[in-house]
């Protein structure tokens, strides 16, 4: 769901899973991934316990595929990106199709600004798990950024229908709700995409996972205002936003020359290079 109370629910089942089994190699591969997204998105302090997780995923499980993904997880939030490619690379010789170590090199990929290479390792993510719909709608992004147009229309219809499968089973996840605003518009269904975003407000007002996906919708349809409004809410709650990830993402493109938007930007964190 990627917002923080699914984080917060998920870090403590993996945590009860390591008290019941101290050996269990997955369990931390999980809270490291968990406490990866939540240093990414929300706290950064968190960093420590994902880097400390993934070792110790590592060490019980070398030739682990998700145990790899996670340490490579780890490293791209830290903003080393070659490290965390070699880790992905080893994850995906162990298990070609392991969701996770695709899904999560995509976004690694995303961050790092090499988007035709992240759009590829999301297909490939949505065909080992044709009933996700994340890497189906990141993949859109992705291709729009770099300029492949038809690609990332016919790659919106996949993302499309993977949402509207989802929402037919659990009609308030957030994610997909979040997430599904731009696919709908870009498949020309204003009302939805517009339902989806007022249903996820609603339910979820003050996630910052939710109000960037939220901003994005709004830059996409150009209302301008509404779209710094959500940004300037989803900061005043994490109080930064993964820099890495923006600078790459081509949800804000109508609001970059924005002076507000690029006063916010400045207080982003950037890696150095």
């Amino acid at each position: 769901q990627y917002t923080m109370r699914s984080m917060g629910f998920a870090r403590e089942m993996f945590q009860k899973a390591i008290e019941i089994d101290p050996n269990f190699a997955r369990a931390y591969a999980g809270l490291a991934d968990t406490e990866s997204a939540i240093a990414q998105w929300h706290e950064p302090a968190h960093e420590a316990a994902a880097d400390a997780a993934s070792r110790k995923a590592l060490e019980l499980a070398p030739d682990l595929a998700e145990a790899h993904a996670s340490r490579g997880f780890v490293l791209s939030v830290s903003g080393d990106y070659q490290a965390a490619g070699e880790q992905f690379e080893q994850a995906l010789a162990l298990d070609p199709t392991q969701y996770e170590s695709l899904y999560l090199y995509g976004r690694a990929r995303f961050a790092e600004g090499e988007l035709e290479q992240a759009a590829e390792l999301w297909r490939r993510a949505h065909e080992a798990l044709p009933d996700e719909f994340q890497a189906a709608t990141l993949r859109v992004g992705a291709l729009t950024g770099v300029g492949l147009h038809d690609e990332a229309k016919a790659a919106n219809a996949i993302a499309m229908e993977a949402i509207d499968r989802r929402l037919a089973l659990n009609p308030d996840d957030l994610r997909a709700l979040s997430l599904g605003g731009c696919v709908a518009h870009h498949a020309g269904r204003e009302a939805d995409g517009r339902a989806m975003i007022e249903r996820v407000l609603e339910l979820a007002p003050t996630d910052g996972g939710v109000l960037h996906n939220v901003t994005c919708y709004y830059s996409n349809i150009g209302d301008v205002e509404k779209a710094i409004e959500m940004l300037e809410r989803a900061m005043a709650v994490m109080g930064t936003i993964y820099r890495d990830w923006v600078d790459h993402d081509s949800g804000f493109d109508n609001i970059r020359d924005d002076p507000r938007f690029k006063a916010l930007v400045e207080k982003m964190p950037q890696r150095p290079e």
